[in-house]
């Protein structure tokens, strides 16, 4: 009866937490979806009056800036083809800068968002929808035989549903031979594609059956640059990490980009139950992002971390990497400094393959690179720490020193 009353009481707390959450994004999404319709009828607008200082619609943020320079622009002189009488032309500038700092850069690109924002607020966030109704699926059963084997097609038109794992493969295995663009870890890694979400709506019954399907079918790295705040059956995926494990594979995590700490905050997949138990397996990574900078933002404003709960931090802004339509992108996320340890780890391994995953993993940790500078904790405006606070190994990933290091291991093995 006590352990029924604990169960109850915990899943009450989840309930409460979770209603919390639901009431902020929905009035979020709201809003933003507001502002999406906003931008989708006022772009065309802002993008014909523009035509006046770039005929050929050469936009970029300097170029923008510079018509600051070379026109007073709170003179009404230069009130251009005004789209009512209160926005001048700062206003549109202003408008155009802001969608190019979000990577709208094109008309389809803010119509794209709009669907992307309009799918998370009708579907992610409507609780009468069936996500699972075509496939005639239900996700409170584990068991298989649903999804089928298309990984490229578009969910009703929304083109950035590929864009992210592109740029998250592209880290991993870029080709390496055709001169252009970046080069992957090596010519001999292969991707194994496995969709588990269209929108941001994974189920942990999905992501469990990727795992195991991926360990099946010979995968050595698993990596997932996705989480969630929520699992509602973990022990189903705390089964398949330990199966993955059992099997000798590696699965690497992005840690998140909420700017939080995730020592006190649950963040799923992970390899914590969160309830003061000991790891559930030794074969998970779960990894921040730094910046380029070796300064006070070295660790990047938006990256999760957790003395506990994030392994290790890797390069994860300002990534140049691969994108769809054969086209290559820069962009920033703990979802780009996942692929650096996965790709690190499958190098090991290329040269070391009778190293256990837990010598891999054990490894890329021991061999990063330490930093005694202090680093603006993500979240806040000026609270500083030292840098080897805000992850377990206290370290950056070194990809130089883990090859040398896994070769010395290697060498005492034989």
């Amino acid at each position: 009866e006590s352990e029924i009353l604990t169960k109850d009481l915990s899943n009450f707390k989840e309930y409460k937490r979770a209603t919390a959450m639901f009431d902020e994004n929905y009035k979020n999404y709201q809003i933003w979806l507001a502002s999406c319709v906003y931008s989708v009828e006022m772009f065309p607008k802002v993008k014909d009056t523009l035509k006046r200082y770039f005929p050929k619609e050469d936009y970029t943020i300097s170029k923008l800036d510079s018509i600051y320079k070379i026109y007073k622009i709170n003179d009404k002189t230069f009130r251009q083809r005004r789209l009512d009488k209160d926005e001048d032309l700062g206003a549109l500038i202003g408008f155009m800068k802001f969608k190019f700092e979000q990577n709208e850069k094109t008309f389809e690109d803010v119509l794209d968002k709009k669907q992307q924002i309009d799918s998370v607020l009708n579907k992610n966030l409507e609780f009468t929808f069936n996500d699972r109704a075509t496939l005639g699926d239900n996700p409170e059963i584990l068991d298989k035989g649903y999804g089928n084997g298309d990984v490229s097609a578009n969910i009703k038109g929304i083109r950035s549903l590929k864009d992210h794992c592109t740029e998250v493969s592209g880290v991993i295995a870029a080709n390496r031979k055709n001169n252009i663009g970046i080069n992957g870890f090596s010519d001999n890694i292969r991707i194994m594609p496995l969709h588990i979400s269209c929108s941001g709506d994974e189920n942990d019954k999905d992501i469990a059956n990727a795992i195991r399907y991926a360990v099946d079918n010979g995968a050595k790295v698993i990596n997932m640059s996705f989480n969630k705040e929520f699992s509602i059956h973990k022990e189903w995926v705390f089964e398949a990490l330990q199966y993955a494990e059992q099997h000798q594979v590696l699965v690497v995590h992005s840690a998140g980009n909420g700017k939080t700490n995730i020592n006190n905050e649950t963040y799923y997949p992970s390899d914590n139950t969160f309830d003061g138990s000991p790891e559930i397996c030794n074969n998970f990574i779960n990894v921040g992002s730094t910046s380029q900078r070796m300064d006070s933002s070295f660790v990047s404003a938006f990256s999760n971390y957790g003395k506990i709960n994030v392994d290790l931090f890797a390069p994860g802004e300002e990534i140049y990497t691969t994108s769809p339509d054969n086209k290559y992108i820069i962009n920033s996320g703990t979802s780009l400094a996942a692929p650096m340890v996965s790709g690190t780890a499958a190098l090991i391994w290329l040269y070391y393959p009778k190293l256990t995953v837990q010598e891999v993993k054990q490894i890329i940790l021991d061999s990063g690179s330490s930093y005694d500078i202090e680093v603006i904790v993500p979240g806040t405006k000026d609270k500083k720490v030292k840098f080897s606070e805000l992850s377990k190994s206290g370290k950056v990933l070194n990809v130089f020193n883990a090859m040398k290091m896994a070769g010395e291991i290697s060498k005492k093995k034989k």
